[in-house]
């Protein structure tokens, strides 16, 4: 993702210089984007490290300056703060950090591989930074050996955020591809600052993991099995396929969930295992967990930590200790396989299982109440008598209070006039006179009419005669029907408004799992009001899909008033295994443990004997029946 060092664009500034408030002292290190060195800012003698920018083309400048300015916003150990920033008259930009005795990570790898428990701690570490930055909305997307920094006691923390995905960024010179691409992050992956996503720092971690475990350059795609150079990283090549998995979903939900699949280890006589803290570090303690265990934190428990219910929480870790536990899981099939008839007996010596991953899986309904209001129109009546008393216009219908009824309560169309827009107009048919020019006798008020009347001799003679107009009274005028007679009009902007209360469900993915088994042993854990345009609810797929169809029911006329999140979740262990030399998988289900599998499960013999010694036994008595 880092351009290629360019050494041309690099000028050392000599040693002892002045840099505004800084004495310049030796070079540290040169990455892409400046030239470091050590500094005391004048008048103490604490040293500090001054980086200078080294290029001037628009992207780097934009860059530095986005490094600076989330430096100086970040607080957190594993980013290096920046406590000053500005720019020289003679040397430009330059941003100054603390000073401690550091080297890149890039360096530390030239020398080669580092020590097991030493990758491991570098990674967790860097894992905690990646997962706290994605927590306030920053996508790094510049993670690899020359961006991190290393001290003697292997601490680890990232130097520089250039290259971030933020709302910062948005405002700053915008970029390619090319800029970003690399075999930490390559061009198949999001780049853009619109569509960056956590999953993105995930895959460069995933390399970052094989190159800290392999050390030498950066290896290239497609990587080769870490079993292939020493065969107890079998284990750590699982972690790194799904940290680099070709569809995002497929990736962990955070990078904590990485670091906490690594296999055992000891690191400064601790052992890290699959949890949040070290575990005990006896020797019975060492041989206790399932090597193939895994516990897979969601994405939900990181986001909303605080608000999901602590009880169920404890429980769930427990229940998947126990089923970590070395024969736990045999054990726990045994019992199982011995309560039914059909069940297969001998299914815990023939299986190998291969993977045991627990996890919460978690049901989601958000329920969501819209208001709609209709554009305005023109309502008319007639007006009669009175005043109208003036009131400031309302610009819009949104401006209009209303009446509140309790949340959630749907409210039937009701039609609302607009404050201030009443005004009394002349009717337009009569012209505010109130009346109208007799349609019938077109104003004359007489009417020609055909009088018939038969003579003496039998014929019958047909004769004209004028007479008053029945409509009119021979007045020539009517009352206008428009203003009934009034003439005036009262002319007022009305809109409808409704509020209707909808549900929206969604889950985690289920695919290979009981979705009906997973119902039933469902339990709440989570009600609570939420503000869905809240970035960090997107963090979480199932919900981040709901929030987009809540947001389709939107636009000028129909807006969203409350939103409230129901969460019901259900712990579920699942068992990848070979039977029979074909890969199957099992789920076991909820506080009760429910098993549910496929055939391989069940005794396929035993059914058949049993369901044809039925259907003997049904056709003799068929027979009997039929002959008696």
């Amino acid at each position: 993702m880092t351009a290629p060092s360019d050494q041309s664009a690099r000028h050392p500034i000599a040693q002892q210089s002045r840099l505004t408030d800084f004495a310049i002292g030796q070079a540290l290190r040169v990455d892409d984007l400046a030239v470091w060195y050590v500094a005391t800012r004048v008048g103490t003698d604490a040293p500090v490290a001054v980086a200078i920018l080294r290029r001037a083309d628009p992207l780097s400048l934009a860059r530095f300056r986005l490094a600076a300015q989330l430096g100086a916003r970040i607080r957190h150990p594993g980013v290096l703060p920046v406590i000053a920033a500005g720019c020289d008259t003679t040397y430009g930009d330059y941003l100054v950090t603390p000073y401690r005795a550091e080297q890149s990570l890039e360096e530390l790898l030239a020398k080669g591989a580092l020590a097991q428990a030493d990758a491991f701690q570098i990674f967790r570490q860097l894992a905690t930074v990646v997962d706290a930055l994605h927590l306030q909305q920053i996508i790094h997307r510049d993670i690899h050996p020359a961006t991190i920094l290393i001290d003697h006691e292997f601490n680890a923390r990232f130097s520089m955020l250039g290259f971030a995905a933020c709302d910062a960024s948005r405002d700053l010179v915008d970029f390619d591809d090319r800029d970003l691409s690399s075999v930490y992050y390559p061009a198949s992956q999001r780049l853009g600052s619109g569509d960056a996503l956590p999953s993105d720092d995930f895959y460069a971690l995933g390399m970052l993991l094989y190159q800290l475990l392999l050390g030498g350059a950066t290896p290239q795609v497609p990587l080769s099995p870490l079993a292939t150079f020493h065969h107890d990283f079998a284990d750590i090549d699982r972690v790194i396929q799904r940290l680099m998995a070709e569809h995002i979903d497929q990736r962990y939900g955070t990078a904590r969930q990485a670091a906490q699949a690594l296999p055992n280890v000891m690191v400064k006589g601790a052992i890290f295992e699959k949890g949040t803290v070290p575990r005990q570090t006896s020797a019975t303690t060492q041989g206790t967990w399932n090597s193939i265990a895994e516990w897979l934190e969601n994405p939900l428990e990181v986001v909303m930590a605080d608000d999901l219910d602590s009880r169920y929480l404890q429980r769930s870790n427990a229940r998947a200790d126990a089923l970590h536990r070395v024969d736990a899981m045999q054990n726990l099939l045994e019992r199982w396989s011995q309560q039914g008839i059909f069940r297969r007996k001998t299914f815990i010596q023939l299986m190998q299982p291969r993977q045991i991953l627990s996890a919460n899986f978690y049901l989601y309904e958000l329920r969501v109440q819209y208001e709609k209001r209709s554009e305005p129109k023109i309502h008319q009546q007639i007006h009669r008598s009175g005043k109208i008393l003036p009131q400031d216009a309302v610009p819009d219908v949104w401006d209009v209070p209303v009446s509140e009824p309790e949340r959630f309560v749907d409210v039937p169309v009701v039609t609302v006039k607009i404050p201030g827009s009443q005004q009394v107009v002349k009717c337009e048919d009569c012209g505010g006179l109130g009346k109208l020019i007799c349609g019938q006798c077109n104003g004359r008020g007489m009417v020609d009419r055909k009088k018939k009347s038969r003579n003496a001799d039998g014929s019958s003679e047909e004769t004209h005669v004028e007479e008053r107009c029945r409509t009119c009274g021979g007045k020539r005028q009517v009352k206008c029907h428009g203003c009934d007679g009034v003439g005036k009009i009262l002319e007022a902007q009305i809109f409808e408004w409704e509020r209707v209360t909808k549900r929206f469900f969604n889950e985690d993915d289920m695919t290979g799992l009981p979705l009906r088994t997973l119902n039933d042993q469902a339990q709440f854990v989570c009600q609570k009001d939420v503000d869905i345009r809240d970035p960090r609810w997107r963090r979480v797929r199932p919900l981040r899909e709901l929030i987009d169809a809540v947001l389709r029911e939107t636009d000028d006329q129909v807006r969203l008033l409350a939103a409230e999140l129901i969460i019901k979740a259900t712990p579920v262990t699942e068992v990848e295994y070979e039977f029979n030399n074909r890969h199957h998988s099992l789920s076991i289900v909820g506080f009760h443990n429910k098993v549910r599998g496929d055939w391989s499960l069940y005794d396929i013999g035993k059914i058949v004997r049993y369901s044809a010694v039925t259907f003997v036994v049904l056709a003799l008595v068929v027979t009997i029946i039929v002959r008696t």
